[in-house]
């Protein structure tokens, strides 16, 4: 976890990704979301894409669902899936690296700080189920703090010899799935 500035966390945010912040408005209803016990948040309502190049929605139908556990304990529950089935990457894909940014902060004037929470969690890029995972991120926020979560995808390939993380833009799917304040 680190404290940082607003503007700190906008350029965190966007260094992490590689890109600038754009909304899609007018894309299909949300399909990898779904946020139970949060007051404030996006329930199907279409996401906040963070890459004006490609939609998280394009690349998955799973549904990961954001749960406020209390005190500051974000959990991301990604279900049994296949990835090979149920996820769209780019040929010669060998893993997959689910990120996880969760940014906090009271939001309270000037001098408010933001707390910046990340994980991934990478996996294999096979025709094999793999299991439900639960992700619990801690981002040392106070109950009321508003917390933002945003989810990206990172592809790795085999090309020429190689094995590399994607760097397109097409391939570097990312958005806010979900907000709230903290209980």
């Amino acid at each position: 976890m680190k404290t940082a500035s607003m503007q700190e966390a906008v350029f965190f945010i966007q260094k992490l990704f590689s890109f600038y912040y754009s909304s899609s408005l007018n894309r299909k209803p949300c399909l990898c979301l779904n946020l139970p016990g949060w007051d404030i948040a996006d329930r199907g309502l279409g996401m906040c894409q963070l890459n004006s190049a490609c939609d998280l929605r394009d690349f998955t139908g799973a549904v990961i669902t954001v749960t406020d556990n209390c005190f500051g304990e974000v959990m991301f529950s990604i279900p049994s899936l296949n990835p090979v089935k149920e996820l769209k990457a780019p040929r010669d894909c060998k893993h997959v690296n689910l990120k996880l940014v969760l940014v906090s902060s009271p939001f309270a004037g000037a001098g408010s700080s933001v707390n910046i929470t990340t994980q991934s969690y990478e996996f294999a890029y096979e025709d094999n189920t793999m299991p439900a995972v639960d992700l619990k991120l801690n981002c040392g926020s106070a109950v009321g703090d508003i917390a933002i979560a945003v989810i990206a995808l990172e592809f790795q390939v085999y090309q020429q010899g190689q094995t590399l993380w994607t760097t397109e833009s097409l391939w570097l799917p990312a958005a806010v799935i979900g907000m709230g304040r903290l209980k």
